[in-house]
């Protein structure tokens, strides 16, 4: 349980009427906050928009289509233990055979080149702590890949595992991450 949280809500770009659900849940919940992006944008600019605008010592950025909501003690523990970013692990299994093989093709050759380690099994479901947003937010790049980012920065870095989810199992309500 905690006494005091936000939670920060981004609508990339949503059609479906998410931003009028949302409103109304403002009038109830202080602690709720909805940033509207101009347009539909990828979904690292999306995150980064999520950065940008939350203020808590530790910042959970999640898919609320995929990610589990019940893993967020178990990083925010591991956060508090003393790593800067806790990054959520998961089985690839479920993903078709061939984005697999790419995928790995790409991180092999993204270490080779960057001298950085990237995990193909790493997702976007991520905690960070102050410091380390803060660090993100100082660099300006205009092409923004959060995994990069902070397998550059070098703070202290925890993984934990989450159940493989599969994503079609989670019903597509627009783009409000």
């Amino acid at each position: 349980s905690y006494e005091q949280y936000e939670i920060v809500l981004i609508d990339n770009g949503s059609i479906d009427g998410s931003v009028l659900v949302v409103k109304q849940l403002l009038k109830r919940f202080r602690n709720v906050r909805l940033v509207v992006l101009s347009r539909e944008y990828e979904e690292q600019i999306a995150y980064t928009a999520a950065l940008e605008n939350c203020i808590g010592d530790y910042i959970v950025v999640m898919d609320m289509h995929t990610d589990p909501p019940n893993a967020i003690p178990k990083m925010l523990s591991a956060a508090i233990a003393g790593a800067d970013i806790v990054t959520a692990t998961r089985s690839r299994l479920h993903v078709p055979l061939l984005y697999r093989v790419f995928s790995q093709l790409f991180y092999w050759i993204s270490n080779l080149l960057t001298d950085n380690r990237i995990e193909l099994s790493w997702t976007n479901y991520i905690c960070f702590s102050r410091k380390m947003v803060n660090a993100i937010l100082q660099i300006k790049d205009r092409v923004r890949y959060l995994k990069y980012f902070y397998s550059n920065i070098g703070y202290q870095h925890a993984t934990i595992d989450v159940l493989s989810i599969d994503p079609n199992r989670y019903e597509k309500c627009g783009h409000v991450w």
